[in-house]
């Protein structure tokens, strides 16, 4: 519509309010941002009731393109569990990840992390979980982290959220988590701070954890 067509590559602009937990209004601000990145532009044609066209134009580009790492950002080899709710930025996350040499598995809610963890035989609990807090469907990441650290007092974790989600953010921190990201993320700033939380000096396991 005419009124809110100004507004739709903006970071978090959404018609869903977040008591749905539908829609973070992260889709199309990423679009943007790739095809800024890729000195690229987006037409848009749209007609209420009729349907809407958006046009992506990319610059030619060499056939082959390497990425300049900066030389702080290292990969590693461990494995990562990634928990997020929605397939494309699950896939996204994956794909970084992996690229950066890292073991990754994924799963798209808590309680499938939960499982995840509870089923891990001794020694195959994954060295970091990426956690997004808001989850679509059943509990929300940080109760997914309690439940996790009953189950491996040890477990470290990094946080991400479209939302501005403080109360869950603080929650997940008191409870060992370390770094949190906001959506939509940066491959160096995720990087960082997985290798950061990957290197960070184990803490005591809790007393009286199965």
């Amino acid at each position: 519509a005419e009124d809110i067509r100004d507004k739709i590559f903006d970071p978090f602009f959404t018609t869903k309010t977040a008591t749905k937990k539908k829609g973070s209004g992260l889709g199309l601000s990423i679009v943007y941002g790739i095809m800024t990145d890729h000195n690229g532009y987006i037409d848009l044609e749209s007609q209420v009731n009729v349907g809407t066209t958006f046009s992506l134009y990319f610059p030619v580009c060499r056939d082959e393109v390497k990425r300049e790492l900066r030389p702080d950002v290292h990969g590693g080899v461990e494995r990562i569990l990634v928990v997020d709710d929605d397939a494309i930025q699950r896939d996204v996350l994956c794909r970084i990840l992996g690229d950066l040499g890292y073991v990754v598995f994924s799963v798209g809610t808590g309680e499938s992390a939960v499982q995840q963890i509870a089923q891990a035989a001794a020694g195959k609990f994954p060295d970091l979980i990426v956690m997004d807090l808001v989850l679509g469907e059943g509990i929300n990441g940080t109760e997914a982290y309690r439940q996790i650290k009953e189950l491996n007092p040890g477990q470290k974790a990094i946080t991400i959220s479209g939302f501005r989600q403080s109360e869950l953010i603080e929650g997940a921190q008191a409870l060992g988590a370390g770094q949190h990201l906001r959506k939509p993320l940066r491959f160096d700033d995720l990087a960082l701070a997985v290798r950061a939380e990957l290197d960070r000096p184990q803490s005591s396991p809790e007393t009286g954890a199965v």
